[in-house]
């Protein structure tokens, strides 16, 4: 009879999360979206291969904690790309690529920062490179919720908005849910301390794999074929041209800042 614990269903939602990250990857491989989703693929390859490393190095506690240190930092920077690819597809036209880099990195290092003084403030016996790691993952975590958020309300929710297709606006809606997924859960641990860490681990993963297998399943060739656009939608030709005298006094912003 299967253990109901919060171990076992860690380990169980694990495989699963895995399992979904595998399927995603090989749905956008066969699809040959992975094209147009560099990013993306990159992630989930990173994802699925680390993952799969650290499942068949459970029974070794050091080999186990020495892939971990190496997959983690990994997985966060194919992460941050994915963010920034992102970005940087719903901003065409609008001359805004250094000010998201910049506005990402600065979130990263004020955030990781923060966290690890937090951590090591409010945890002092807890050292180690793991526990550098583990508050460096925090901070990640909620960098990127902010980060992605903003580019949702800025680019989705109101008339800053550039054509794009239906798999990109999917792309936006599941990457905005998994980075707020992730920030909300590193929040949640760092105030509630260790009592409610292993459910939250457990629900973590599984909306990793809830957002895995929205991208396996909405993103297909139909959808990156066809253009789509929610603000643009049945809006008059009026509506189109203030769209693009904003887009033009922004870029004129831009330059004059550069």
């Amino acid at each position: 009879m299967l253990s109901l614990s919060s171990v076992d269903l860690f380990g169980w939602l694990w495989w699963c999360s895995t399992a979904a990250s595998c399927l995603a990857l090989l749905r956008i491989g066969k699809t040959g979206l992975w094209r147009a989703y560099r990013a993306l693929a990159c992630y989930l390859l990173v994802d699925t291969a680390g993952n799969l490393i650290l499942h068949f190095l459970t029974g070794s506690m050091s080999s186990y904690r020495a892939a971990l240190e190496i997959a983690m930092p990994l997985s966060w920077a194919a992460l941050i790309w994915v963010a920034f690819d992102l970005y940087d597809r719903l901003s065409a036209g609008l001359n805004a690529k250094r000010f998201g880099v910049w506005l990402l990195l600065a979130m990263l290092v004020a955030s990781v920062l923060a966290s690890i003084g937090i951590g090591q403030y409010c945890y002092p016996k807890w050292a180690g490179i793991m526990a550098e790691l583990y508050w460096a993952r925090q901070g990640v975590a909620f960098s990127l919720m902010v980060f992605v958020l903003m580019a949702y309300r800025f680019f989705n929710l109101h008339s800053v908005s550039v054509p794009r297709s239906r798999n990109l606006t999917r792309h936006l809606r599941i990457t905005a849910c998994l980075c707020t997924g992730f920030g909300i859960q590193a929040a949640l641990v760092n105030l509630t301390g260790w009592d409610y860490f292993s459910p939250m681990q457990s629900l973590s993963q599984l909306g990793f794999a809830v957002c895995y297998l929205c991208w396996a399943l909405g993103l297909t060739a139909v959808g990156e074929a066809r253009d789509f656009d929610p603000i643009w939608d049945g809006r008059s030709a009026e509506d189109i041209d203030g769209f693009r005298d904003r887009a033009a006094a922004w870029n004129a912003g831009l330059r004059e800042r550069q």
